[in-house]
């Protein structure tokens, strides 16, 4: 009874939140720009 409520919990509250946030969240910021000269994203070291 406890696997299946775990079970149902995971793939109709947790599956859906977690493909949802993939596709709203980019956290590599992958877009594409056909005007952009390069894709490097500078970093300063202090």
């Amino acid at each position: 009874m406890r696997r299946g409520v775990l079970f149902l919990f995971y793939f109709l509250v947790l599956t859906p939140f977690g493909l949802l946030y993939r596709i709203l969240h980019d956290p590599l910021r992958r877009e594409f720009r056909p005007d952009a000269q390069s894709y490097l994203i500078r970093v300063r070291h202090h």
